[in-house]
Order: structure tokens, then sequence, then C-alpha cells
């Protein structure tokens, strides 16, 4: 590992960890209700305007909310036990909830959970974001992207990010979310 990577591999982690404090780290997405209502073809269009190896273009894709076809929990809710994030409502798209309906102990390509931060006051905080883009059941099969609002600066965002990894290794592909 050269020297520029060590150094932003060090940042991160200490970012992580500031972010770990306040309650937002990355961890599970707990089960809720959720709405089953979206078909496959739906969401393929939406997550067709998703660069996952461009930050910016999935800051874009959460802050326009472009992943409003996706299928969401009605309402923000409580964090489940163990969970490091707070009050957050979870979205996934159509090619995550038919793996989930299937029960693959693998999640394919294309996979997407959307965790909606919010305070206790249910005001949008910030989004987590996991994006499956290679084939396994590796950390390094996700990329991973976290942000606070208002301007989202500074986020948590890399393929197989340990920081998110570390905690969601104890699901199903790395997804916790459980379809009702």
């Amino acid at each position: 590992m050269n020297t520029q990577s060590k150094v932003w591999a060090t940042g991160l982690m200490l970012f992580s960890f500031a972010v770990a404090l306040l309650g937002v780290a990355c961890s599970d997405s707990g089960s809720s209700d959720s709405d089953a209502g979206t078909d496959a073809s739906s969401d393929a269009s939406t997550s067709t305007q998703l660069d996952p190896q461009d930050s910016e273009s999935i800051k874009s894709f959460l802050v326009d909310e472009s992943y409003s076809d996706f299928i969401c929990e009605p309402a923000p809710r409580e964090a489940r036990v163990g969970s490091a994030h707070g009050r957050a409502r979870v979205c996934i798209n159509s090619i995550l909830r038919d793996s989930l309906q299937a029960a693959n102990d693998t999640h394919p390509e294309g996979s997407i959970a959307i965790k909606e931060l919010y305070s206790n006051t249910d005001e949008l905080e910030g989004h987590a974001m996991v994006i499956k883009t290679s084939a396994g059941d590796s950390d390094d099969s996700w990329t991973w992207y976290e942000a606070l609002a208002p301007d989202y600066s500074n986020p948590s965002y890399g393929v197989g990010l340990s920081s998110c990894a570390i905690c969601h290794s104890g699901a199903t592909d790395h997804i916790f979310f459980e379809l009702p």
C-alpha cells in the first residue's frame, strides 16, 4: 500500500469512527413493514442513472430522491437492537426484493439498499447506501456510501468499506433487511 493510500485509509477510518460516535455509522438495515407494490421493471431505468464508481453520482441519486420508485418502509422507525444508526427508513430496489423473496444466500449484482437517516424529530439527516457491484458474498462485492445532510461533504465511500462491512458481515450477504 503506497503512502497516499495509507493516508486516505487512515483518514477514512478516523472519519468512520467519528460518524460512529454520532450514532450514524454503517450497521444493519432492520426490519419493518414495506410496500411491495413496485415491479421489477419500474426501478431498472432509475438505477441506470447511478454510477457506483462515482460518489458524486451517488450523492445526486440520493439528494434528488431518484429512488422514489424503490420499495420503502412506510415511515422512519426506531433502530434495530445493536444498530449504530438511529431512526431510519429503508428502501430497496426490486432486484434486492426479488432476491430476498427467493431467500437467496447471495444477492445479485445491481441489488441496492438505501437507509434514510432521521433525527428523533423525523428530520432527514443523511443517507447510507449499499450497491452490489460484483458477484460473490465478500465485503468487496458491495460499494458503500454514507453522508450527512445538508451538504453530504466527506462521505464514507468505497468498495468493501470496512467501517460498514464489519457490522454488515453478520447478515445474509451483508443485508439485514427482512421483507414482512
